[in-house]
């Protein structure tokens, strides 16, 4: 098969796989909260499995040992969901790191060599503080309203499709090369523009927030989701990995399908608390 052959599949494939996800993820917001919570919980496991390539585990029972604490602490959230003291506290911590790895993002592309790959402690703890400050915003704003997550799901998988496939065809200029060889400035474009006007657009009829608030949660949200992906391309990087996973056709681990929605959902959820309209 030709190369260009093998793209367009992969591309089918990606467009088939990403499909069937949205299915089920919508189903999941739109559903009764025994099952959004249980397909919250297996992303949790399952990106905290894949995490652990991050960290250096190598054998089975490391893995799923690591991939139960975070899936652990993450049930805790739910139910400190009792607390809005609690459950904000968790949140704005999410907010805080992602604001810190933005920094940490701009050095790493500034020296390529700055960061050592022998972190294990550091890949195990910034996995706990990711995965379970993502459970506590989405278990959050799917408490407030399914209309939230809607908003954040669909900015999200705009941003995420829209740099992919606009890179691929459109993409020519290097965004940052000792990060993420592949990523370019038209491919960032594509995300920012499509993810912005699919952020407002669903924000506006689904939403009660003002104008200028749903410009600030669009912005912020479309910034941080490209944020997100760009720290789990350094962190690949930081430990020789190529994909987090193989686990989504198309896609690789469940983590690189993910990787936008970790940041830029403690941020939505960050901001819509600012706002106080669900309060």
């Amino acid at each position: 098969m030709t190369e260009e052959g093998k793209s367009r599949g992969s591309s089918l494939q990606r467009i088939v796989t990403g499909i069937v996800l949205a299915s089920v993820v919508l189903l999941g917001v739109l559903s009764e909260g025994i099952f959004f919570l249980s397909l919250i919980w297996l992303v949790i496991f399952i990106s905290a499995f894949e995490w652990t390539s991050f960290i250096g585990l190598r054998d089975y029972l490391s893995k799923i040992i690591y991939s139960v604490l975070v899936l652990g602490l993450c049930v805790f959230c739910f139910y400190s969901a009792k607390s809005s003291e609690l459950m904000t506290t968790f949140i704005f911590i999410g907010v805080v790191f992602w604001f810190f790895a933005t920094i940490f993002i701009y050095r790493a592309a500034e020296g390529p060599g700055l960061f050592c790959t022998e972190g294990g402690w550091f890949f195990a703890c910034a996995g706990v503080v990711i995965l379970s400050c993502t459970c506590a915003s989405l278990i959050y704003l799917y408490e407030q309203s399914s209309a939230l997550l809607i908003v954040l799901l669909s900015t999200v998988c705009s941003v995420d499709t829209l740099a992919y496939f606009g890179g691929k065809s459109k993409g020519r200029r290097k965004f940052v090369s000792s990060i993420s060889p592949r990523k370019t400035w038209e491919g960032v474009w594509f995300g920012v523009v499509g993810g912005s006007v699919v952020s407002l657009v669903s924000g506006y009829f689904l939403l009660s927030f003002d104008i200028p608030i749903l410009l600030c949660l669009t912005f912020a949200t479309v910034f941080f989701a490209i944020v997100g992906d760009l720290l789990e391309s350094l962190f690949k990087r930081m430990a020789n990995l190529k994909d987090s996973g193989n686990l989504l056709p198309g896609h690789g681990g469940v983590l690189d399908r993910v990787d936008s929605l970790l940041a830029g959902a403690p941020v939505f959820a960050g901001i819509t608390i600012l706002a106080g309209v669900y309060e």
